[in-house]
C-alpha cells in the first residue's frame, strides 16, 4: 500500500499524499503536495519520520579526509 510519494523535481524535493486514508502531514499540518527541505516531519498515520539531506563529498573533500 502506497500513502505518500517522494519525488524530486527541479532540484527540489515534494511529498505528495497518494490518497490516503489517514492523510500525509509535514510539520504536523496536513498536505496533499507540499515542498520539503531538510528537518521537516513527514508523519504517516502513527508514524513521524525526520526528512534528511545529505550533500555529497566533492573529490577535493574525500581525499582531504
Amino acid at each position: 500500500r502506497r500513502h505518500a510519494a517522494l519525488e524530486f523535481k527541479d532540484l527540489k524535493f515534494y511529498i505528495i499524499d497518494t490518497n490516503s486514508i489517514n492523510g500525509t502531514k509535514v510539520n504536523y499540518k496536513e498536505i496533499k503536495n507540499m515542498m520539503i527541505v531538510d528537518g521537516d516531519t513527514i508523519s504517516f498515520g502513527e508514524y513521524d519520520v525526520i526528512f534528511k539531506v545529505y550533500k555529497p563529498k566533492t573529490l577535493e573533500e574525500i581525499s582531504n579526509d
